[in-house]
Parts: structure tokens; C-alpha cells; sequence
């Protein structure tokens, strides 16, 4: 008789966490069951002789569950089976049978898990969530010594694996899983067959969870699991948030006032820091106040004095543009127009202006300074150019409604105007004679009559003084019109 055994197990399930209080975080890494406990139940039919039917032990073994704690998944819990190896007794089988007669000598008879497999446990109430997981999403790897030779496969269960983790006890009942075998039976001349039978396997562990900062107290039990508290002293202040310390600034739109840090030391929670600074800072102390959220534990506060030291210029936004006048003269500040500006704290910029109060010919810079509430300065520059197209004033008024002499005068706003009588040039306010004759040009009779006078002779029509500036703009007078 030849008989051709099968050992097959395929055991998944994952996540187990601890305790009655779920985990606060999600912690990524595996809980550890060892050494395992169960059975592994034997049973093959043997046509015309007895069948073979016997339990063996689960020696030890190891599984691996991840994330501790599983994850939430509406109301119940997904678990991974990362890792599973078992151990069997050993054992023989000794068949005899119409005078045949075959004996088996099974050791060092394992099942590890093929692949890692997820699942779902459905929450039952009071820690304890079942699941099924489909048949063909498991791979066992089994192996085991027969009669001395090296006996391996993978293979899938024939039915559905079913189990229970209950996260209370922290205890996972591993499973139903049922997997069908076969022999192939020689008895003498007649019996020639294959025969069904099948391996049940059930295995039973206790999941410790991680022990994050190592003081002894499992995290499912710990009420601060990343900071030492081995008697478990009332949870500290998480998260912890520390604030950027007291600073002065130069501006009120300066950012640089630091970040503050949080961290969950307990929980180890993403925290979320934000604060209330506005976006523009008033000049002096301001108060900022930070916030450090986990999402879970009382959102935590805490100060932090910024003071504005308003050093800062205003800024200036816009130059009136430069233009040209046409004469020397004062202009007013509606004619400069007005820069506009703007102040990093923000209320009104004034500006001021060191205009002359007569502008002479050429380019003159005026400039222009923007003040804040706090004196600080920024300047920026006009050009205003004169240009002088405007002829000076010129007159040669009569002394005597009767006589011959005339006074000459003359005045520009750009500068003192040269007059002169023909090619003779006269001094302001100077009185001279003329007295008109049949010749043309001016003739100077003599330099200083009697009188003091300077007397001329002009002809008919010649009596005209002009005024001529720096700008050469030239004007005339007829003396005794």
C-alpha cells in the first residue's frame, strides 16, 4: 500500500491590538505572538481497513500582526497577517492491511505563511471581531520529513478561513482552516483506489503589543506610550508646544517673528501648529497666540510678545511728473502735483518739499519727503525746468513833459536785462538827454554834460531803448511815448 500525504495550512489575520481603549495613533509596526498553541487534526479514509483518525499538537511557532491596533474601517477593523510559522509533533502512521503493510515517520513538520493577507474583522461587540477570509487569497508553504526524504508544497485551503481577534484579551483564535488531502491505496490484486481525507487546523496565540518607549508598560495599556511612566503617573500636557521667543521687529509687515514646534509625546499624533498674527503688525507690543491640535487631547495655547520698533521708511508709490515753465516765477504746490505713498504700518503718508520760491532759468531738482506717524523719512526728486522765453520789461518815461530827458529802466524775473540806447548801454534808472535830428543813428554828443547827463543824438524815429536778457529775449520802449 502507498500513501501520499499532503500537510497544508494557510493562516492570515493581522492587526490585533490590546486592551480595551483603542490606540490613540495608528502605530505601523507588528504585535508578536509566540510560542503558538492548537491542533492539527489528522484524518484518511483506507478502504476495507480501519481509517486513520488522530490529533496532534502546535509546538511553537511565531506570528506577526501589523499595524498594532489595525485600522478603523466604518465601525470595524482591517488586520495583516505579515508573518505566521508553526510547528507540529511529530508523528507515524502504520497501516496493515490484507497483508500489506506501509509505515510513515513524519518530522520536523512546519507551515509558514506564503504572502501576507489582509481581512476584515467585523466588530461583534465587547473587543471581538470575526472574520472569513476567502480561500484563494491564502498560500501556505508546508514542509516536512518523510521516511527521511524532504516533503514540500504550496498550497491554498479548500475552504474559507475563519477566526476571531479579540482586541480586549488581545487573543486571536486561529482558525478553522480545513484543507482536503488524498491517498492513493494498493492493496493486494483487487484494491486499487484514491482516497479523500483532510487536515484541520486550529491555532490559538496571545498578541503582545509594542512597548514604544520600553518602561515595561505595553502601548495598549500605556497612558503615554512614547514617554517612560513605568507606574503609569497621570498623563502628562500633550501635546508640547513651544512658542518662538519674545522678539522685536523693525516693521510692521515682518514675518520673521519664528515657527513654533509641537509634538504629540504621547501619542505621537500629527499636530497641526497655527496662530493669530495679523498680517500687519501695530507699532509696539503685539500678541500672538500660538495653537498646537492633535486632533484628540484639549488643543494646547500658549504667548508669544512681538514688539514693532518702527524703523521703517514709507514707501513712495508715485513721482509728480517733471514739466517746463517759460519765466522765472514761483509756482505753486497744485502746479507740482503730489507724490502718493504708502507706510508699512499702515496710516496716512504726508509729504513736504523744499521748492524755492523762484525758480530761475534751468533745471531745478525739488525734493520731495514722504513722513510717517513716527518720523521715519523717504525722499524722492522733481525736476522743474525753466526754459525763459518771456522778454524783460523796458521803459523810457520823460523827466520834463517839455524837455528832452528820459529815464530809462528795465527788469526781467530771470536775471538783470542790459538796455541800451543804439549800441550805448545805459544803467538802470539812468536819466539821459535825446534830442532827435535829421541824421541818422545815435550819436553820443558827450559823455557827461553839465547837468551830469549824457547827452545823444538820435534820428527821427531812433529814440529806442531795448532791454535784452540772458536768454537774449529782447523788448523796446520809445522814449516819450
Amino acid at each position: 500500500m502507498k500513501t501520499n500525504w499532503m500537510l497544508s495550512m494557510v493562516v492570515a489575520v493581522s492587526a490585533i491590538a490590546l486592551g480595551a481603549t483603542p490606540a490613540r495613533s495608528t502605530d505601523l509596526r507588528s504585535m508578536v505572538a509566540t510560542p503558538l498553541t492548537g491542533t492539527l487534526e489528522i484524518e484518511q479514509d483506507i478502504p476495507v481497513c480501519d481509517n486513520l483518525d488522530f490529533t496532534v499538537g502546535v509546538t511553537g511557532g511565531r506570528m506577526e500582526i501589523a499595524p498594532a491596533g489595525g485600522l478603523d474601517e466604518n465601525g470595524n477593523k482591517l488586520f495583516m497577517l505579515t508573518r505566521m510559522n508553526v510547528t507540529f509533533q511529530a508523528f507515524s502512521t502504520d497501516v496493515s492491511c490484507l497483508g500489506s503493510h506501509d509505515h510513515r515517520d513524519f518530522t520536523d513538520v512546519e507551515a509558514s505563511l506564503g504572502q501576507a493577507v489582509t481581512f476584515t474583522g467585523v466588530a461583534m461587540g465587547g473587543g471581538l471581531y470575526n472574520f472569513t477570509i476567502p480561500k484563494e487569497a491564502f498560500v501556505v508553504y508546508q514542509a516536512a520529513i518523510q521516511n527521511g526524504e524532504s516533503d514540500t508544497s504550496f498550497r491554498h485551503p479548500s475552504q474559507d478561513v475563519t477566526g476571531s481577534v479579540n482586541l480586549t484579551s488581545g487573543a486571536v483564535h486561529l482558525l478553522h482552516v480545513h484543507v482536503v488531502t488524498g491517498i492513493h491505496i494498493d492493496i493486494g490484486c483487487c484494491i486499487h483506489e484514491d482516497k479523500a481525507g483532510f487536515l484541520d487546523a486550529n491555532i490559538d496565540g496571545t498578541l503582545a503589543f509594542p512597548d514604544s518607549d520600553g518602561d515595561g508598560v505595553p502601548d495598549n495599556l500605556d497612558n503615554c506610550k512614547f514617554t517612560p511612566n513605568p507606574v503609569q503617573l497621570p498623563r502628562p500636557i500633550t501635546p508640547v508646544l513651544t512658542v518662538p521667543p519674545n522678539i522685536t521687529l523693525l516693521s510692521c509687515l515682518d514675518r520673521g517673528f519664528g515657527m513654533a514646534t509641537a509634538t504629540d509625546i504621547c501619542s505621537g499624533l500629527p499636530v497641526t501648529v497655527a496662530n493669530d498674527a495679523p498680517l500687519v503688525f501695530a507699532r509696539g507690543p503685539n500678541t500672538v497666540t500660538w495653537s498646537a491640535d492633535d486632533g484628540v487631547d484639549p488643543k494646547l495655547f500658549a504667548p508669544q510678545t512681538v514688539t514693532i520698533d518702527d524703523q521703517t521708511a514709507p514707501t513712495i508709490l508715485s513721482t509728480p511728473p517733471d514739466f517746463t515753465i517759460n519765466n522765472c516765477r514761483a509756482v505753486s504746490d497744485q502746479e507740482l502735483g503730489t507724490p502718493t505713498g504708502s507706510d508699512d504700518c499702515g496710516g496716512a503718508v504726508t509729504f513736504t518739499n523744499n521748492k524755492p520760491p523762484i525758480f530761475f532759468a534751468g533745471p531745478t531738482n525739488v525734493t520731495w519727503t514722504a513722513h510717517d506717524a513716527v518720523g521715519n523719512t523717504s525722499t524722492t526728486t522733481q525736476t522743474v525746468t525753466v526754459v525763459d522765453t518771456t522778454p524783460p520789461t523796458v521803459s523810457c518815461v520823460a523827466t520834463n513833459p517839455t524837455g528832452n530827458g528820459f529815464r530809462v529802466s528795465a527788469s526781467d524775473h530771470c536775471d538783470v536785462p542790459v538796455i541800451r540806447l543804439g549800441t550805448y548801454v545805459l544803467a538802470q534808472g539812468e536819466v539821459v538827454q535825446i534830442q532827435e535830428t535829421g541824421q541818422a543813428g545815435v550819436t553820443l554828443v558827450n559823455n557827461i554834460s553839465n547837468d551830469g547827463l549824457r547827452h545823444f543824438q538820435v534820428g527821427k524815429g531812433q529814440a529806442v531803448i531795448t532791454a535784452t536778457d540772458a536768454a537774449n529775449n529782447v523788448s523796446s520802449a520809445v522814449c516819450g511815448k
